[in-house]
């Protein structure tokens, strides 16, 4: 992140805390939290692959009851007022920004917490790194070809699924200790499903949607849904998370990952289920290319107006902290 301003480079890690707190540390992993989770992320991008991203990330926490936290905005607040700083490399991981506006917290009905902010990136190819328990967004790639454009994808979260649930993968030797791996493998799922059966209920709620303007025609795409002529879309989440699972814990492919010694076999599966087919993510932009907004002139105006958001933000946490105690 090239923070030119000395309050801008303190204050933007403060800024993006509640948003870390609500979205990115909550991705689908079996030791998180109980609760559901909705993300929007819309890019615009450029040809050099300069870019924005709206995000709106909404959890949503449940009580030991099983009935939903309801909190207040206040609450909220209070608890990013009472938010310790951290080092800007801790909290700007998710994305390397360099400026952000138009952030706002909303509290909704049963328990729904959300945030959202317009963020500025540089280049979306060195932009994204890694979250701080996994990534439940995509990550993108934009080169150069020919007259155009290719698009590239990955979602790292797929590789730490693979990772945690089927290691020592590679070390199996011989047919007994692939049946044996075959058979504790089995065994593993049908009693997570018991332990951790509210994570599993709650897959089907989860949702994570990304939609991506390019600054040229979309020519050709493969597991993206193509809206017009230069807007892709990709949506996780409902059954398809809670389907994947399933499959790759299937007898069959247990047995095709064993006698392969590799992942390769079930994540062919997962990707036919979560993205429509076992293919690259990617997608060919025909030019002519042009930008889609004036990076430099919106980058300036929102460090301009920085100090002032944090400023209506913190005013107002340090209001409802005093009136709490």
């Amino acid at each position: 992140m090239n923070a030119k301003s000395t309050i801008y480079g303190k204050t933007l890690p403060w800024a993006l805390s509640m948003l870390l707190a609500l979205g990115l540390v909550f991705a689908p992993h079996p030791t998180f939290a109980q609760g559901n989770i909705r993300s929007r992320m819309e890019y615009y991008l450029n040809p050099d692959g300069s870019g924005k991203v709206k995000a709106s990330q909404c959890f949503r926490k449940y009580e030991a009851s099983g009935k939903p936290r309801i909190r207040t905005k206040e609450e909220v607040l209070r608890d990013i007022a009472g938010t310790k700083p951290f080092e800007l490399d801790k909290l700007t991981k998710p994305f390397q920004l360099e400026a952000v506006k138009a952030y706002e917290i909303h509290v909704g009905i049963a328990g729904w917490e959300c945030s959202s902010f317009t963020g500025y990136f540089p280049n979306i190819t060195g932009s994204y790194k890694k979250g701080f328990f996994g990534d439940p967004f995509m990550r993108y790639r934009l080169r150069r070809e020919e007259n155009g454009l290719r698009l590239e994808a990955e979602w790292p979260l797929l590789d730490e699924y693979f990772e945690y649930f089927f290691r020592g993968l590679s070390d199996l030797n011989g047919k007994d200790e692939q049946e044996k791996w075959i058979e504790n493998k089995q065994k593993e799922w049908k009693q997570k499903l018991k332990e951790e059966d509210w994570l599993y209920r709650n897959l089907y709620g989860w949702r994570f949607e990304e939609v991506i303007h390019l600054p040229g025609r979309v020519e050709s795409a493969s597991n993206f849904r193509r809206e017009g002529e230069n807007t892709l879309r990709i949506l996780l989440g409902n059954w398809k998370l809670m389907a994947a699972f399933r499959v790759t814990h299937q007898e069959h492919v247990l047995r095709e990952m064993a006698a392969a010694n590799s992942t390769e076999p079930g994540r062919r599966e997962a990707m036919k289920i979560l993205f429509g087919a076992d293919a690259p993510i990617e997608a060919i932009v025909a030019g002519p290319l042009e930008p889609l907004f004036d990076y430099s002139k919106e980058v300036a105006a929102a460090k301009a107006a920085f100090p002032a958001m944090l400023k209506r933000l913190g005013v107002e946490a340090k209001e409802v902290t005093e009136e709490k105690k």
